[in-house]
């Protein structure tokens, strides 16, 4: 048959057979099967593809902008630099083919990165920190000028996408890696970039690059992330099975586990509490300081609302998502309350009609003390003391008109008739809404954040955005905004009238004997 009779010469073979003079790259990234032939581990290709020379013309197809925008070139190199093959990797991981790759980001005269070659470069880059993650974070390490590197970078997304790899996919250098971003201030310079610059695509990708640290932090925090700043316990469970199958005896993952001395178990302990978390980062990012520059720029450069708000937005999505549910607290005496003080009630936390249920026990203190010590409670006690004093101002923006969407030309004078919508809402008048609609969210149903209630309704929140309300007829974002909001005040008061003897709260009240009083009166 014809699998049996003919015995196919790759063309590779074929430019690999001719003289050495005559050998060119390009032969090599114009063959279709290139990519194949070092899977196959073709091993005089691969002997050819790691010579020194050929090494650093690869890279330059990747960091040098080709002539007749053709990146094909780019594309193939990527694909063979990014490919699971040992010894190209190792090869490109020598310091002077990692300093010509790395001489991609030194621009010169402030150049915009170009986003395509940017991309190929992104790729080789994950991928080593994937699979050789300690190489590639001790030779950042090694830059002194990495930080103001990205930082002058970071209009291409996937510059910053390197930024947050080297956290969630370096394994066991996580720990080092945080380290090292709270050593070289990387956070303060992402802040510092985001609240100076002009341009809207950095001020995206810093803000969606911010975001993806806290998401990360978060979930590893509530222990959706199971790979922390050590082994996962997937290789853990892996490990100790294969060690089973190796003894023969039968032995279980109880008894494997149960093994360990306690001195073993004390050193692991103190180990897992010595490396750091990217609960680290999210402290940084939402520590105080960092929190009132920012609410500080929004109010004088309106421009920077739009980002700035569904930065904020998307903080307190995480917090209501993943926070503790608030601890219910019983004001009247006990005597009053003993048939009850001991159950159960259901407590609705969303607008969807959830309920989850919240407890009335005793050790109403001992949880409300175990709250206290949650980062995330710690990170929303902060937002709740930085918020209040700039309100008023944010909510002076709501006051501030759009420009025209057809403007109007002193050439050609257009009668308002012709005009659709005459005052446009504007995107950043809707993100401020959106902001304070997932505000009143994440505090209802929370002691902590009623004197909250009290500013919004003094600035008249409540007033313009029912003005706005009928003002724009057309804006069904707008609508819906408002009726969520309205939806929540109104749940809120009739939760209050319901169940007037009780409280909900993240943290200890102040006065309960006070607070009682001013509820019976």
């Amino acid at each position: 048959m014809f699998w049996e009779c003919h015995i196919l010469t790759s063309s590779i073979d074929k430019l690999l057979d001719q003289p050495v003079d005559q050998i060119k790259l390009q032969d090599f990234l114009d063959e279709n099967d290139l990519i194949q032939e070092c899977l196959n581990q073709n091993k005089r290709l691969l002997d050819y593809l790691v010579q020194a020379n050929i090494m650093q013309e690869l890279i330059h197809h990747v960091i040098t902008l080709p002539k007749d925008d053709n990146f094909r070139n780019a594309n193939v190199v990527s694909e063979l630099l990014s490919g699971d093959f040992q010894r190209i990797q190792d090869t490109l991981l020598e310091k002077v083919n990692l300093d010509l790759l790395y001489s991609f980001l030194l621009s010169q005269n402030n150049e915009i990165l170009n986003p395509i070659l940017a991309s190929y470069f992104s790729r080789i880059i994950n991928t080593l920190i994937i699979r050789k993650p300690n190489e590639i974070i001790n030779y950042f390490k090694t830059r002194e000028t990495f930080k103001d590197d990205f930082l002058h970078n970071l209009d291409a997304t996937s510059i910053t996408d390197i930024l947050y790899r080297l956290i969630s996919d370096s394994g066991d250098q996580r720990s080092d890696t945080i380290k090292w971003y709270e050593d070289i201030n990387l956070i303060d310079g992402l802040i510092q970039q985001l609240l100076i610059t002009e341009s809207k695509s950095v001020q995206i990708n810093i803000a969606s690059l911010l975001s993806e640290f806290l998401r990360l932090a978060f979930d590893q925090q509530t222990g959706i992330d199971c790979d922390t700043a050590g082994t996962s316990l997937t290789a853990t469970i892996e490990r100790l099975l294969h060690g089973r199958n190796d003894n023969h005896e039968g032995t279980t993952l109880l008894s494997h586990l149960s093994s360990i001395s306690n001195d073993e178990k004390q050193a692991l302990n103190a180990e897992s509490e010595e490396k750091l978390t990217p609960v680290v980062l999210a402290q940084h990012i939402l520590s105080k300081s960092n929190l009132e520059q920012i609410f500080d720029a929004l109010i004088k450069r309106p421009t920077l609302v739009i980002m700035g708000c569904d930065f904020l937005e998307s903080i307190l999505d995480l917090l209501s998502r993943q926070m503790p549910v608030p601890v219910c607290i019983p004001i009247v005496s006990k005597d009053n309350n003993s048939s009850s003080s001991n159950n159960e009630e259901p407590m609705q936390v969303n607008d969807e009609e959830d309920s989850v249920s919240v407890s009335k026990s005793n050790e109403n203190e001992n949880a409300l003390i175990k709250l206290a010590k949650d980062p995330l409670i710690r990170i929303y006690l902060t937002l709740l003391e930085i918020i209040p004093s700039r309100l008023p101002s944010l909510i002076a923006l709501l006051s501030t008109p759009c420009p025209p969407l057809i403007p109007l030309s002193d050439d050609k004078p257009q009668k308002e008739e012709n005009q659709f919508i005459n005052e446009p809402l504007g995107p950043m008048r809707l993100n401020l809404i959106k902001f304070f609609s997932k505000l009143i969210y994440t505090i209802s149903n929370d002691y902590t954040g009623d004197n909250i209630y009290q500013i919004l309704n003094s600035n008249h929140l409540f007033q313009i955005l029912i003005d706005l309300f009928l003002r724009h007829v057309y804006n069904n974002f707008l609508h819906t905004q408002v009726y969520l909001i309205i939806r929540l005040i109104i749940h809120i008061n009739s939760t209050a009238v319901k169940q007037s003897n009780d409280i909900w709260t993240r943290t200890s009240l102040p006065n309960q004997e006070q607070i009682s009083n001013s509820s019976s009166s």
